[in-house]
């Protein structure tokens, strides 16, 4: 005979007391529950991992490659309800246009991504923070190289307050973020129109307040030393700093576009001794003597 659900009910009432009948379905509930967390710390692992190949290839110029991994990143870090990855993802989505001058393309994402942190209300925390002001820098950046000014200068003074929220220099999901970085941001900002206050920028940087695996941060403020050295024609010293690049990351001259630039303008200048010590670090990065 087939048993009704009023039967079964009552025969289960028989043999199970409410507070167990209650136990056990808090039981099925959190059994739910942990795999949905199971499932969404799987997708974030998933978002760091794709974030991490996103860095790495947007810093050896693999700009394809880089897309790919921060897009198949960012809908991992969407299934995972992780809202300050989806901002970081799509940070480097946005990196990927502005490497390859597609500004307009970079600013609308680094709009989006902002809208999107605005929108979900997600409560401050070093991550957030780090995430927010990293899009700031990068608007910064982009608005720069369009030539407006005064979101540029809107965008750094964001950027400056998230640092100042922060209050130290971090690298939070890999953002490098900080008081720190925002200076090495701003330098590099003015070095494309103002040389000779790019050096006066500098001269204020302390670059060892960065974390120490920070290196390509240090180092970006010799790039941009020897960019405004040379524009003034001071050579001499324009070829120490990218010298000093070649000593201590070989691999940013190597595979960053301003530094390769620098050291070849020098190399096509060069007189006496120096020819030679510019061919020896120009031949070790690639570049064409």
């Amino acid at each position: 005979m087939v048993e009704t659900f009023g039967q079964a009910l009552r025969r289960l009432r028989g043999s199970m007391s409410i507070r167990e009948l209650a136990r056990q379905a808090h039981c099925g509930k959190s059994h739910v529950s942990d795999l949905e967390r199971g499932r969404r710390a799987l997708y974030r692992t998933q978002a760091v991992l794709y974030l991490a190949a996103a860095k790495l290839a947007t810093r050896t110029g693999d700009h394809d490659l880089a897309w790919i991994a921060a897009d198949r990143g960012q809908q991992a870090a969407l299934a995972a309800d992780a809202p300050v990855l989806v901002a970081t993802l799509r940070r480097q989505i946005a990196c990927v246009f502005h490497d390859t001058g597609r500004l307009a393309d970079a600013d609308q994402v680094i709009t989006t991504a902002l809208d999107a942190l605005r929108r979900d209300g997600v409560q401050d925390e070093p991550d957030l923070i780090s995430a927010r002001g990293s899009l700031h820098l990068l608007g910064a950046m982009i608005s720069t190289r369009c030539g407006g000014l005064a979101q540029a200068r809107q965008q750094f003074a964001a950027a400056a307050d998230q640092a100042h929220a922060l209050g130290r220099d971090d690298n939070r999901l890999w953002t490098a973020f900080g008081p720190t970085n925002v200076a090495i941001h701003t330098l590099a900002a003015v070095t494309l129109d103002d040389p000779m206050q790019a050096i006066h920028v500098a001269e204020r940087i302390d670059t060892r307040l960065l974390p120490a695996p920070l290196i390509g941060r240090r180092v970006r403020v010799q790039i941009d030393l020897a960019r405004a050295h040379a524009s003034l024609g001071e050579d001499a010293t324009a070829t120490v700093h990218i010298l000093d690049v070649a000593h201590r990351a070989p691999q940013m001259l190597r595979y960053d576009t301003a530094a390769r630039t620098v050291c070849s303008t020098l190399l096509g200048r060069a007189q006496g001794s120096t020819v030679s010590v510019l061919r020896a670090a120009a031949k070790q990065a690639g570049i064409a003597a």
